[in-house]
């Protein structure tokens, strides 16, 4: 049996491949269990559809079977948002580069596309400026995760902090006081600044109820913890 690459495009390759593959029951379970089970096309035969097929297969074998998922998915009590977009760029001092102080921003998209660019450029010349900006809401256990894995990478001199956007006064309640552990506990040296959310402007122009009363429970454990608040 004879194997060729085909030479067009992989990624139209492959959805046109993965489709017809699909298509057959069959042969999903074939391909399952034995990936090379295709038998190469006549010369008349040769299209498009066929030269993707080794491809697909290739890539079909490597998916994990319909019922298998990981034995620790977390617990999840509510719905969640249908897309939970994370952005983390983390810039770290260079070998030969100035010796400047690592500051990270830790935020909803707000924080992300509203001012850390801004922020970044300000700080061009007195500061490394890092971004973790996730629309996760705090008690989202994953929220955790990604904040561990950004804070593991850096020892953070500054942390400027925000939440609100995004989940209900009763996660926000319940999960921040963690949210500020989690931090405390793997950037022990940082200075933590908590910024709060800026009220939107409502369609019949009354208050921003949700946002103040995010702000309200937030107050008080950032209070306790000594954190002092940019209020945005």
């Amino acid at each position: 049996m004879s194997w060729w690459w085909p030479t067009r495009p992989t990624s139209s390759l492959a959805i046109q491949g993965l489709a017809s593959i699909f298509a057959s029951s069959s042969t999903r379970q074939k391909l399952r269990t034995n990936p090379f089970h295709l038998h190469s096309p006549r010369t008349e035969d040769i299209t498009v559809k066929a030269q993707a097929i080794p491809f697909a297969a290739l890539l079909l074998s490597t998916f994990p079977l319909p019922h298998s998922q990981a034995s620790d998915l977390y617990d999840y009590k509510k719905p969640r948002a249908t897309v939970e977009s994370t952005t983390i760029n983390l810039v770290t001092k260079l070998t030969n580069g100035a010796d400047l102080p690592l500051v990270l921003l830790i935020g909803d998209p707000i924080t992300t596309g509203r001012y850390s660019a801004g922020v970044s450029a300000a700080l061009k010349e007195h500061a490394y400026v890092s971004l973790l900006g996730t629309a996760k809401a705090v008690g989202d256990p994953a929220l955790l995760e990604e904040i561990r894995l950004v804070l593991r990478q850096n020892a953070y001199s500054i942390i400027h902090f925000s939440f609100g956007m995004h989940g209900d006064s009763e996660g926000l309640r319940d999960g921040f006081p963690d949210v500020i552990a989690t931090i405390q506990r793997h950037a022990p040296q940082a200075k933590l600044i908590w910024a709060s959310t800026t009220p939107r402007m409502q369609s019949g122009g009354g208050p921003d109820k949700d946002v103040i009363e995010k702000n309200s429970l937030a107050a008080d454990p950032i209070a306790k913890a000594g954190i002092p608040v940019d209020d945005l």
